[in-house]
C-alpha cells in the first residue's frame, strides 16, 4: 500500500481519525508520487492541538525527500480532511513548480 511513508503522531488520533487519514494519505501519495523521478522519503508528522468535546486543531507536517531537493509542508488547520487537502495540494504544487520550471 503505502511504500517508503513514516507517520510521527499517528497514534495518538482517534481510530476514525486513522482511518480518514491512511486513506486520504495513500490517495494523495499514489497522485504525487508521479511527479519526481524518484521519493526517497516521505515523512508526515501530524499533531492535535487544543482537544475539545467537540473540535481539535491538527497541525501536519510534510517531507518529501528527493534525490535533487527536499520539500516540506507545515499547515495548519481545524478540520483533518481539510487540512490534508490543503498540506497535499502544496505539496503537489511545490513538486510541480519544481519539475517543470527545469
Amino acid at each position: 500500500m503505502i511504500e517508503n511513508i513514516q507517520f510521527i503522531g499517528l497514534n495518538k488520533l482517534e481510530d476514525f481519525e486513522k482511518d480518514k487519514f491512511q486513506s486520504l494519505t495513500s490517495k494523495y501519495y499514489d497522485k504525487i508520487k508521479r511527479i519526481p523521478r524518484e521519493i526517497t522519503s516521505l515523512t508526515i508528522h501530524i499533531k492535535q492541538h487544543k482537544k475539545t468535546d467537540h473540535t481539535s486543531k491538527y497541525s501536519l507536517c510534510i517531507k518529501l525527500i528527493a534525490p535533487q531537493k527536499v520539500f516540506e509542508v507545515e499547515k495548519i488547520e481545524w478540520d483533518l480532511t481539510k487540512l490534508l487537502h490543503k498540506s497535499f495540494n502544496a505539496l503537489e504544487n511545490e513538486l510541480l513548480h519544481h519539475y517543470n520550471s527545469k
